[in-house]
């Protein structure tokens, strides 16, 4: 970024309108001012560029990968941002409303997808930051799905198979119980997330949390 590009930046918006959001300099003292900001901009562009890019540029990527990408439309659809409408089903059989959010990619030369689901939605407080790594598993035929939300210390082991139209996901959580994860209602622009548990195969499932997704920006 150079001081032009800077400048642009920096005072194009400063001194647009009736009323500058700085008082208007004379030009020693804005060029002084320019440099100043035009140098943390680069500072900052410099962070990133060494820090992040380097490891997001190796985990990420720009679609499947062609050695697989035949196996991979299960979850392919996902790939993208979604808002969310949440209900929880407490034990006592009163719900609790939030919204969030939930975002999906390519990862892992294209061989996996990963997530990451929020709620409520950013900037508020979190009360679930988690992520889910997807593998296809050429030698079951579906995927395993590792879910982990250090925030709540929740953690979790699946397998994901079509049924019919719907996604199942079943395995266990981090407490011993067994987890049915489902994706169902799905439409190229909306989901219905519906999680379950319960304690033995001969207990009923129990719906814990129910997630209404659409697409973001649809």
């Amino acid at each position: 970024m150079d001081e032009s590009a800077a400048s642009r930046m920096l005072w194009g918006t400063i001194d647009s309108g009736n009323t500058a959001i700085f008082p208007k300099t004379q030009k020693p003292q804005r060029r002084k001012l320019l440099r100043r900001c035009s140098s943390s901009l680069l500072a900052l562009e410099k962070v990133m560029t060494t820090t992040m890019s380097p490891f997001l540029t190796a985990l990420t990527s720009d679609g499947p990968s062609a050695d697989w990408a035949k196996d991979m439309d299960l979850y392919a659809w996902l790939i993208g941002s979604w808002d969310m409408d949440t209900v929880q089903h407490l034990d006592d059989g009163a719900i609790r409303k939030s919204d969030g959010e939930c975002h999906f990619g390519w990862v892992l030369e294209g061989r996996a997808i990963q997530d990451l689901w929020i709620r409520p939605r950013r900037p508020a407080p979190s009360t679930m930051y988690g992520t889910t790594l997807r593998v296809f598993d050429p030698g079951i035929d579906g995927w395993h799905i590792l879910w982990s939300d250090p925030l709540n210390q929740n953690y979790s082991r699946q397998i994901g198979r079509a049924e019919g139209n719907d996604i199942v996901q079943i395995g266990h959580d981090s407490r011993g119980l067994q987890a049915r994860w489902r994706f169902t209602e799905i439409t190229a622009d909306s989901f219905h997330w519906i999680g379950e548990e319960r304690a033995a195969e001969s207990d009923p499932w129990r719906m814990t949390y129910e997630h209404f997704a659409r697409r973001a920006g649809s």
